[in-house]
């Protein structure tokens, strides 16, 4: 990125950064707990502060959790909760988010309008839900599940647009699910996503959560150990405190690896700003904001 890029990306940050204190306030207010979590989680312990490349905050919550943050989402204003659903009459994934209207990390094109900006357009946090799921053949047999509804779900996407994995095999299974979908209604998708996704969540015995609202990509690896999320910790992200998991050096570590490690220079880039001439704060571009 170039410094210019860099300072827009800082004003974004900056926007970020307020809307989890307010999510921080509302959950310490009603007893929620949440945990900071992937790149967000590296960025408190590697940097203290919001990875500097980063774009998004990734939230995790327990299902309980979760829905008791959607009985005080009117105390979230100015931010909204967008939770996907078939009125939405479209398709990116079934990750609920906390938006913010006043800034926009997308042009204002056909494909925003087609997603009512619910697609990344507006500044967004990830709210991630934690179901329990069970080891083994059963667990696969979820996970395998809940890659299928989400790729026939990917047919209500603009112009039909979906990631194809390397192999030919997986890649043309996914070309015929996406295809299928599109006869399929988006109300049974979503009821039928959500019920696999509670399958386990009276099993007293399962010993792992998986992320059951991530996307179809990255939802194999998306499993973490029940035990490193029996309490919490605070981790302080721009000298404030957030909740984090207790095991939150066994997770990044499951999930990263070397997670202290940086990544390569030429992958420091935003993943959801496409051009920063787009992104604009309270209607006025950030590029000349700064």
């Amino acid at each position: 990125m170039t410094e210019k890029e860099q300072k827009v990306l800082d004003l974004v940050h900056d926007k970020e950064f307020e809307m989890l204190c307010k999510i921080d306030d509302v959950c310490r207010k009603h007893n929620i707990n949440y945990f900071v979590e992937a790149g967000s989680l590296i960025g408190a312990v590697r940097h203290g502060d919001l990875i500097p490349w980063d774009d998004d905050i990734d939230i995790y919550l327990k299902r309980k959790d979760y829905e008791k943050l959607l009985k005080y989402k009117e105390e979230l204003e100015p931010y909204f909760i967008h939770v996907p659903n078939p009125d939405d009459n479209s398709f990116w994934d079934y990750t609920a988010r906390v938006m913010d209207k006043s800034v926009l990390l997308k042009k204002n094109d056909k494909e925003a309008k087609f997603y009512k900006h619910i697609h990344c357009q507006y500044q967004f946090i990830d709210l991630f839900i934690m179901d329990n799921i069970k080891s083994g053949f059963r667990g696969k047999k979820m996970i395998m599940e809940l890659k299928v509804l989400y790729v026939l779900a990917t047919s209500k996407r603009y112009k039909l647009q979906y990631i194809p994995p390397k192999n030919p095999v997986a890649k043309f299974g996914v070309y015929v699910l996406c295809h299928l979908g599109m006869f399929i209604p988006l109300k049974w998708l979503f009821k039928r996503y959500d019920k696999v996704s509670r399958r386990f969540n009276k099993d007293k015995t399962c010993k792992d959560y998986v992320l059951s609202n991530g996307s179809a990509t990255f939802i194999s690896q998306s499993i973490y150990k029940k035990e490193w999320y029996k309490d919490k910790a605070e981790l302080s992200i721009r000298g404030r405190k957030f909740y984090v998991p207790i095991g939150y050096a066994e997770s990044l570590e499951s999930y990263y690896g070397d997670y202290m490690e940086l990544p390569p220079e030429e992958e420091r880039i935003p993943t959801h700003i496409e051009n920063f001439n787009d992104v604009s704060i309270n209607g006025v571009k950030a590029i000349d904001l700064i």
